[in-house]
């Protein structure tokens, strides 16, 4: 059996991909294909990739969009087509080994989720396979575009659908998504510039209706028009007018909002690339990846897949449902927020027909509290419907909520499932159910963060030899001043509430080192870069405080 874990990750890319070629090579020899995809915008744009590579090879679909795969919609399937029809599950069908064993035809799964059970599958095409990580490594839609790359050069212009997907599941521009990125600036479909991750739009109407970042100004006008009044920036202007000093001192300023949470995944969240899809209809992809996310909630599936395959009949439409959707959600976070309730180890929210569990958990534990795992628990049509989201942070501690939330669900007859960092599932409704779920959910993420349970994470099991990887990052005073002030102190003692976890710190005259240990390349790597993102992030808010302080005295 070939030891994954040991491989560089360009090794484990590669091997990603010749599973990629060996599903492309199964596909190819079908004249007709059942493409099963999941509903959320990475499933959708898995399905505009899939469905324009099987269009270039003339072969015949039908596709079918499910939130989630179960005995009786398998069943469905199962009825519905021949035995020889190939059916390819797209951002879907790891988790459900024992429903597609019932399907008597030849199946094809190109997903990133955890696998459950030994797949009745022809191929599997799944990055946990081969040792990458599904949470954000690589999404749904960018193990569909390997697979399509695979079938032919020519969908490398496909890239920037996957590029969407990527943003869509809120992933890392990491390994595989990294690569997937280089083919599609390469391939010309993709460029990308520095500044505030939103959609286009005016400066004001952006702070009115995005929850991406959630600042204390958002949805508030008087506090909005101060705010960028005092940036000297013109309410009316489209952000993607402005010039680099413009973004420059709108990013320091949303910086140094969200420097008072010690937050580096809102941080990353807030400011960084910014892609533009140079052969979409909707070329700024975060607003893409929101009206996907839109049409998802209101099951207009038939126009997300229009819009991403070119119909320009649809855009208005889109846009508008998006804007209202928007709206709403600020409004809704704005009520819904302040109610949180909090256990030892767990926040969460319970409500009857609340709107979009999942930005609800987002935004929560990015923008109001990030020191523990999130659960929204939202009932309506008879069942309680579950939002888990955690922090890198905290998956470096020990949290698994693919593990926690399953059990816990379980528990109370329940279900569920997904990634260590983002997860989700079904409960019977009913008060005395969320209460007996809450109980055993902060329990075992207390086990977990503790290191000494059961349910510890798929990363926190130790198998074979105990190992240790050091490393350090050194800040240095490269000035007198510097020196003089003993910035390199300072900031490492800013850091000081991220270095929580296999992290200390040893401050000399001139220089300051953040010593790190870990059992897991990928976890010290990872520690690194919260570390340099924050550092990063600390300069510049520093500078703004500087350069506001030096306006004030002149």
């Amino acid at each position: 059996m070939v030891n994954y874990q040991s491989m560089p990750e360009s090794e484990k890319i590669r091997h990603l991909k010749k599973h990629a070629d060996s599903a492309a090579r199964l596909i190819k020899q079908y004249s007709h294909v059942c493409l099963v995809t999941h509903n959320d915008s990475d499933g959708l744009t898995s399905a505009a990739i899939m469905i324009q590579a099987l269009k270039r090879e003339n072969i015949t679909y039908y596709h079918k969009i499910f939130p989630k795969l179960d005995a009786s919609l398998v069943s469905v399937l199962a009825s519905s087509f021949p035995e020889d029809f190939l059916i390819i599950f797209c951002d879907i069908g790891s988790g459900q080994a024992e429903f597609l064993s019932a399907l008597p035809n030849p199946m094809v799964i190109l997903d990133h989720h955890v696998p459950v059970g030994k797949t009745p599958a022809k191929v599997v095409v799944n990055p946990m396979t081969v040792g990458l990580e599904g949470s954000y490594m690589i999404s749904g839609a960018g193990v569909s575009y390997l697979t399509a790359r695979a079938m032919r050069d020519e969908n490398a212009d496909l890239s920037s659908l996957a590029v969407a997907g990527i943003i869509g599941d809120r992933q890392l521009m990491v390994a595989a998504n990294a690569d997937i990125l280089e083919q599609a600036k390469e391939a010309g479909v993709v460029v990308s510039r520095r500044g505030l991750k939103v959609g286009d739009g005016s400066l004001f109407e952006i702070f009115m209706r995005t929850t991406e970042p959630y600042l204390d100004i958002t949805g508030k006008p008087d506090d909005i028009r101060s705010f960028l009044s005092g940036l000297n920036l013109d309410e009316n202007k489209n952000i993607h007018d402005l010039n680099d000093d413009e973004m420059n001192r709108l990013c320091d300023a949303v910086l140094a909002k969200l420097a008072p949470l010690d937050s580096p995944d809102a941080v990353e969240a807030a400011v960084g690339d910014i892609y533009y899809l140079k052969n979409q209809l909707v070329e700024n992809v975060f607003d893409l990846a929101g009206i996907l996310d839109s049409c998802s909630k209101d099951d207009d599936f038939e126009a997300a897949i229009a819009l991403c395959l070119g119909d320009e009949s649809v855009i208005n439409k889109c846009f508008d449902n998006y804007r209202m959707i928007q709206e709403t959600l600020v409004k809704n976070l704005a009520a819904v927020l302040p109610t949180a309730q909090s256990f030892s180890n767990v926040s969460y929210i319970y409500g009857k027909d609340l709107h979009s569990a999942g930005n609800i958990s987002t935004t929560y534990i990015r923008y109001v509290n990030p020191s523990r795992p999130f659960v929204c628990l939202n009932e309506n049509d008879g069942v309680i419907r579950i939002s888990a989201r955690g922090t890198r942070g905290l998956i470096k501690q020990g949290l698994d909520l693919s593990v926690a939330i399953k059990t816990a669900a379980e528990s109370v007859g329940g279900s569920g499932g997904g990634h260590n960092i983002a997860s989700g599932g079904l409960l019977p409704p009913g008060k005395e159910t969320v209460d007996g779920f809450m109980k055993k959910l902060n329990e075992i993420v207390g086990d977990q963060l503790s290191g000494n349970s059961n349910h510890l994470s798929g990363n926190s099991k130790k198998n074979g030899p105990e190992i240790h990887i050091s490393g350090a990052i050194r800040f240095i005073d490269e000035t007198d001043e510097e020196k003089a002030d003993r910035v390199s102190e300072k900031l490492v003692t800013s850091l000081a509430p991220d270095n929580i976890y296999g992290t200390k710190t040893t401050i000399c005259d001139g220089y300051a080192d953040v010593l790190m240990e870990s059992e897991k390349l990928g976890s010290l790597l990872a520690t690194a870069d919260d570390l340099l993102m924050n550092a990063d992030g600390a300069v510049r808010v520093k500078k703004a405080s500087q350069k506001n302080a030096d306006e004030t005295e002149n």
